[in-house]
């Protein structure tokens, strides 16, 4: 009856999680997420009864792996699994186009604090070097993280290629193309398109004018600053990481 119960829980979870997937998943990634829940949910039972500290017991390596598997249905060649690097473990290491993630997995399903995620940016920025990444995944397949416990390390982190998803999302983003999402946001771009539309009225009136040499200097100022920006922010919201 216990075995019964058990494998209804299975299908029920896996059935869950597959109709759930976003339309653009393959059917290999939605089969290999649905025949995958029972694992992710052992290995959150087991972190939450420990505690959920950094390390994983067997069922945590057993679904770790299952992430890997994934990763390289989704495209990704995995470079190392469960490897030393300085004092700590890190889950896997893979590489996606020009991209080398270290990623780091948290299975339990109690609410997800700043302080665990802050734990493996240190270790990201001790190891970088040895492990030769660019940027640091971390996923909750159980758990969600707050929005504003994610502004809270986001800004703390700004110079760090960091990205960390939930259970809504982290599937639909292991399967992404290499191009992943860049460090400036949609509203700093249009800021951006702003300050050079500026400059470019400026020097227009300037020139109408004839006269305003210093409205003119600036407006050219002004307008180079914008073109630049608006570069850069391009280039960082749509680069290769």
């Amino acid at each position: 009856m216990v075995l019964g119960l058990k494998l209804r829980r299975r299908k029920q979870s896996g059935d869950t999680l597959a109709h759930g997937a976003s339309p653009a998943l393959t059917n290999d990634v939605k089969e290999f997420v649905k025949d995958s829940s029972q694992d992710f949910e052992d290995a959150m039972l087991e972190e939450d009864a420990a505690g959920r500290g950094p390390n994983h017991g067997p069922l945590g390596a057993k679904a770790v792996t299952r992430v890997a598997e994934l990763m390289r249905i989704a495209g990704w060649k995995v470079l190392s699994l469960n490897s030393e690097h300085g004092s700590g473990l890190v889950d896997i290491i893979a590489r996606k186009g020009g991209a080398t993630y270290m990623t780091q997995c948290v299975f339990g399903s109690a609410k997800v604090v700043p302080d665990l995620i802050e734990t493996y940016i240190s270790q990201y920025r001790e190891t970088r070097r040895s492990a030769k990444a660019n940027g640091l995944m971390v996923l909750f397949p159980k758990a969600e993280v707050a929005e504003r416990d994610r502004t809270v390390v986001m800004l703390r982190n700004k110079g760090d290629r960091v990205e960390f998803f939930g259970e809504q999302n982290w599937v639909e983003e292991v399967c992404r193309p290499a191009t992943r999402r860049g460090s400036t946001s949609n509203t700093e771009l249009t800021l951006m398109w702003m300050v050079t539309a500026v400059g470019a009225v400026a020097v227009l009136f300037g020139l109408s004018t004839g006269v305003n040499f210093l409205l003119l200097a600036a407006g050219y100022v002004v307008y180079i600053f914008g073109v630049v920006g608006v570069v850069v922010g391009t280039i960082f919201k749509y680069r290769d990481l």
